[in-house]
């Protein structure tokens, strides 16, 4: 299995950071939670973007894989 490709971190990161972004308007005191909703609705939004590249990514190598021929116990 490969490690995690530039969008897959460019998309995670990009969630970690509104995810942030929504703690500290809220948590703050500046903004209501009215307010701040789109931060996590964005948030949620890359997680999800990022599970379907990540899924899209994992299936696309299994298909290149080919087939496997199963091991015989010794």
């Amino acid at each position: 299995m490969k490690r995690f490709t530039l969008p897959e971190i460019l998309l995670l990161a990009g969630a970690a950071g509104f995810f942030i972004i929504w703690l500290l308007e809220v948590f703050d005191g500046r903004v209501g939670w009215k307010e701040s909703y789109f931060w996590a609705m964005l948030s949620l939004g890359l997680l999800m973007l990022f599970q379907l590249v990540k899924n899209k990514r994992l299936l696309r190598e299994k298909e290149n894989q080919g087939p496997t021929v199963p091991r015989k116990k010794k």
